[in-house]
């Protein structure tokens, strides 16, 4: 049986497009995760396993990651590595 080579297989449609644009999903894959803090899926895995980024929930079968406690993680580590004091001399600190 021969294949027909010159029909277009459709990719598959990413449903996360129907969200309006600059609306980031609350659950989030793992590579999205990682993503989202910007570091590696490798680093995002090790950081969750150090318990410095929280663990994920699972809807059916998908792990997901909140957006909100991931924002809380991070907000976190940046306090704890950045004293009060350090902070009023830092010209960024007003954008956090």
């Amino acid at each position: 049986m021969a294949i027909d080579r010159t029909t277009a297989i459709e990719p598959r449609r990413d449903k996360r497009a129907d969200l309006p644009t600059g609306l980031t999903p609350r659950g989030l894959s793992r590579l999205e995760a990682a993503r989202y803090i910007g570091v590696s899926g490798t680093t995002f895995d090790k950081a969750v396993r150090d318990r410095l980024m929280p663990r994920p929930f699972r809807l059916y079968g998908r792990l997901l990651w909140c957006r909100e406690t991931l924002d809380a993680a991070v907000d976190a580590l940046r306090d704890a590595q950045t004293p009060e004091d350090d902070r009023a001399e830092d010209s960024w600190a007003d954008y956090s």
